[in-house]
């Protein structure tokens, strides 16, 4: 039985990710290939400073971490509803839209 609710931990995390994906892949100022999601973490590219947009989002309660000078990386977990997966994405699109490109990326 352990290993059933396992899996359906695991089938959660992809989802939400998925949603998280799916979500940044329609916002302009992301670079982001949902398919390639395959766990709970979501890597995605923005045309801005990725510290920026990563400081922008903790003053937002979103937690994200900057990878590279245009790369985030977002992990979903369990205590992670997808409400709050909308919220996030709402809140990246605000951070990302409220700023002007400073990169090409892709």
């Amino acid at each position: 039985m352990q290993l059933v609710g396992l899996m359906t931990a695991c089938e959660y995390l992809e989802k939400v990710a998925r949603r998280l994906a799916q979500g940044l892949a329609g916002l302009k100022g992301v670079v982001i290939d949902p398919t390639r999601v395959q766990t709970n973490t979501v890597n995605f590219e923005v045309l801005i400073e990725a510290s920026e947009v990563v400081k922008g989002l903790a003053q937002r309660g979103v937690a994200v971490l900057a990878t590279g000078s245009y790369k985030i990386r977002a992990v979903t977990n369990l205590m992670v509803s997808e409400s709050q997966i909308d919220q996030a994405i709402e809140a990246i699109a605000q951070e990302v839209g409220s700023r002007r490109p400073t990169a090409s990326v892709g």
